[in-house]
């Protein structure tokens, strides 16, 4: 199976955790190392990992169906093992459905609160401060400008693309490590739209609490590929074989090979076959 519905059970006291995928093979790698590094974003399927140990939970596939019918199906499998209320589920299902309970908002909001800055940090502001002086036609400005933010927020501002809700449900999706090429076709979004979520550029009022994490992780990701793309294009790897392998664009990886300050010229290991380079430079 490949897209479709699956289940993780605790086969100690029979709770599953449901969860949809257009990648079976990739979504259950991505669980099993995040359980496995206590990493995952999912608290109560993490907390029972380590109190019953990897061997008694199981993962298996329920249904393989169509990208149309994945909301459809995950919602009706999570009433069928009742996974919000007595499983791992921590939100109800079906991406155009799926909304926080209050017991996991106020969880969410309470994990910011009491959020100290280290004595570095707080030296850097006390520094960054000392002789500044604010006019109070600058502090009426600020307030002007922040009122009116908080009033053109999300889809209240006139230029929005798309609605609150839509903008919730990409970041969700983003949050659980969808492609952006999928968001694109699922909401007929412009990648210029869920890239600006991504990175946490629009829609900044909406699930604060995840954003920045977002916005970490992609960029982690982006300099381990940056470094895969070098360390590739040495090894004499053609640009269209990485742009293959990484699902990276050809343009983007001439970006990343010019910082590098490597030779981007298109004919530069464009079509090289790397198994006939090495065969001519070993004779």
């Amino acid at each position: 199976m490949k897209i479709g519905i699956y289940k993780i059970t605790n086969l100690i006291n029979g709770k599953v955790y449901i969860g949809q995928t257009v990648n079976y093979n990739k979504r259950i790698k991505t669980h099993i190392s995040k359980l496995r590094t206590n990493t995952h974003h999912n608290e109560h399927l993490q907390r029972a990992w380590d109190l019953y140990g990897e061997e008694n939970f199981s993962v298996e596939p329920i249904t393989e169906c169509s990208i149309a019918d994945l909301d459809k199906l995950e919602i009706a499998a999570m009433k069928e093992y009742d996974s919000v209320n007595s499983g791992y589920n921590l939100i109800n299902g079906g991406q155009k459905f799926r909304t926080f309970s209050p017991e996991l908002r106020k969880k969410m909001s309470n994990s910011l609160k009491g959020r100290k800055f280290s004595d570095i940090h707080k030296r850097r502001i006390s520094a960054s401060q000392k002789g500044k002086v604010i006019n109070p036609e600058s502090i009426a400005k600020s307030k002007a400008t922040n009122k009116m933010n908080r009033a053109n927020a999300g889809d209240k501002n006139p230029n929005a693309m798309i609605s609150d809700k839509m903008a919730e449900q990409i970041i969700l999706d983003l949050h659980d490590n969808l492609p952006v090429s999928f968001l694109v076709l699922k909401y007929s979004a412009s990648q210029d739209t869920v890239y600006n979520l991504m990175y946490n550029k629009t829609y900044t009022n909406i699930l604060p609490e995840i954003r920045e994490g977002i916005k970490k992780r992609v960029q982690a990701n982006a300099e381990k590929n940056a470094l895969l793309v070098v360390q590739m294009y040495n090894s004499g790897v053609s640009q269209n074989k990485i742009s293959q392998e990484l699902n990276i664009s050809r343009n983007t990886i001439r970006r990343l090979l010019k910082t590098s300050g490597l030779d981007t010229k298109i004919h530069i290991n464009q079509y090289a076959n790397t198994e006939v380079t090495n065969q001519i430079a070993n004779g």
